[in-house]
């Protein structure tokens, strides 16, 4: 039984940096699903455990022959089948069937006279149509990640660790990843954003603040024990609203008391009728029970006040960001019109369609079709080789790198240049509106977070006197994490504009609404 162990485990890149502190878990044998964040360490984590990495303090117990699909970039000179382990033997079957090969040719080759076609057809079960013999590098980023899965597939491993597998698959490319991975009987640690491929994992581990949570079932069973844990932190945080507002009403009773005893001391010491030695032991024993009294209900309101704190911090959530737009002035009977549009690659036929306002269109096509293309050519940054294109009204290009953002801007000024005509108020207003407060308004877009970015790009394209009528989004929710990406899908699911979007995850086409489809072959 091969177990997966953490214990005390301790990782920093930097003195200012660090990742893990003594964090401990185990993954038994079986699939597992990792979630968290971008940016919480779920990367470093698959590193650790692969041995890539080793741990500054604390015993990791790790697999012995992991197989690990990281987003490598590979040299030129480096074949298909030198990735797949028989570059060798192929070049010397090539070279007998040459005629031009020697004694050691020969011992290479030894009874694998079929392996060229066996590799041929290996390549083509996962729709590679190219020659064995081929340089890897020239292979699309799709076609590469699914020779690596391939390889790990049928390699001899006692566990797979797949970090973000997903990325670069198109949709086909996603359902044979999700029919390998149904299909693997062997030990596997997934780390995704892909809810459909957590779906299939029969447990899920959620990494925040350093520490792994573990919970029973799948990724739907996950967000219902995510909903049920948030339910139980609002009960407590009443309850302890409550406790507060207790302990106050108590101290200040106990204040209001103390007062009337000492008025009540006051008259007698004034009156005489006591001894004074005798009042003022009692005064002194009641400010000393009093100081106690106070320092212990001080405390008390001091660590509650701070559990609130905790459990508020921890339900915090993005306040949802509306979309809905202006549909009703300069309402044209198009938004788009393409006629006898001919693209210099990918599709080679020509495409004619008119997409009317308020349209929501699923660009569809494999990997290399031109879906990319076709929405360049849209807002005018590729020329078609034929054809016309009509656009009525403003149009925003939203892809996977929110590239319609400035990194070397600050928010505000993102904001400005790409919804001119506000006042600054105006423009503050919009940003506190979606967590943009105080100084946070001057960093730099190039150092936001993925869902940062999003919420800027978002309340650019639909702020201003002219907010997007039509958006065009590629592959937008690629590099999210899935609390990005679920209000990602709940901002689109509200815009009222013309939409095309080009997306491989069903999850998100499903919840936003489409009308309709539109495919192009390769």
């Amino acid at each position: 039984m091969t177990v997966i162990s953490l214990h005390q485990l301790h990782f920093q890149f930097s003195s200012d940096k660090v990742i893990f502190q003594q964090l401990s878990h185990s993954f038994l044998p079986g699939k597992h699903g990792i979630v968290g964040d971008n940016g919480s360490g779920k990367s470093v984590l698959a590193a650790l455990i692969c041995g890539r990495y080793l741990p500054d303090t604390g015993t990791l117990i790790g697999p012995a022959s992991p197989g690990f699909l990281t987003q490598q970039h590979y040299s030129a000179g480096i074949t298909i089948a030198d990735f797949l382990g028989h570059g060798d033997c192929l070049s010397a079957i090539r070279r007998i069937i040459s005629g031009h090969f020697s004694s050691q040719d020969l011992l290479l080759a030894e009874d694998n006279w079929l392996l060229e076609e066996q590799l041929t057809q290996l390549l083509a079960s996962i729709n590679i149509t190219a020659d064995p013999q081929r340089e890897l590098v020239s292979l699309s980023g799709g076609e590469q990640t699914r020779l690596m899965l391939l390889k790990l597939f049928t390699g001899d491993h006692d566990w797979l660790i797949l970090d973000e597998p997903g990325n670069h698959l198109d949709l086909a490319g996603r359902q044979w990843l999700q029919r390998e991975i149904e299909r693997y009987s062997g030990n596997l640690l997934l780390i995704s954003h892909d809810r459909d491929l957590l779906e299939q994992m029969p447990q899920i581990h959620e990494l925040s603040d350093g520490k792994l949570m573990s919970y029973g079932g799948n990724y739907k069973v996950y967000q219902q024990q995510k909903q049920e844990q948030r339910s139980a932190q609002l009960r407590q945080l009443t309850h302890q609203k409550e406790q507060l507002r207790t302990l106050r009403t108590a101290q200040q009773n106990s204040i209001e008391r103390a007062e009337r005893r000492a008025k009540s001391g006051k008259k007698l010491r004034d009156s005489g009728s006591q001894c004074l030695l005798l009042l003022d032991k009692m005064k002194n024993s009641a400010e000393m029970r009093r100081s106690s009294s106070l320092r212990h209900a001080d405390r008390k309101i001091e660590q509650t006040q701070t559990s609130i704190t905790d459990i508020q911090q921890t339900l915090q959530q993005p306040k949802a960001l509306s979309m809905v737009i202006d549909t009703h002035s300069k309402k044209s009977r198009f938004a788009i019109q393409i006629d006898k549009l001919t693209m210099p690659y990918g599709y080679r036929g020509e495409i004619t369609q008119t997409i009317y306002p308020g349209e929501r269109y699923w660009l569809q096509g494999d990997n290399g079709s031109g879906k990319s293309t076709l929405l360049k050519m849209l807002v005018g940054e590729i020329t078609p080789l034929a054809g016309m294109v009509k656009m009525h009204g403003r149009v925003a290009y939203f892809d996977q790198h929110q590239s319609l953002l400035l990194d070397s801007l600050s928010v505000l000024d993102n904001l400005r240049s790409l919804a001119p005509g506000m006042t600054e108020s105006e423009y503050r207003t919009q940003l506190a509106n979606i967590g943009f407060r105080r100084e946070s308004v001057f960093k730099l877009a190039g150092f936001l977070s993925g869902g940062q970015r999003v919420r800027l790009a978002l309340l650019a394209i639909t702020s201003g006197p002219q907010p997007a009528s039509i958006l065009l989004l590629d592959e937008p929710d690629n590099h999210l994490d899935l609390q990005a990406r679920q209000m990602f899908e709940q901002a689109i699911a509200g815009y009222n504009g013309t939409l095309i979007v080009v997306s491989h995850d069903r999850h998100f086409i499903d919840n936003i609404g489409i009308t309709h489809n539109f495919t192009l072959m390769s």
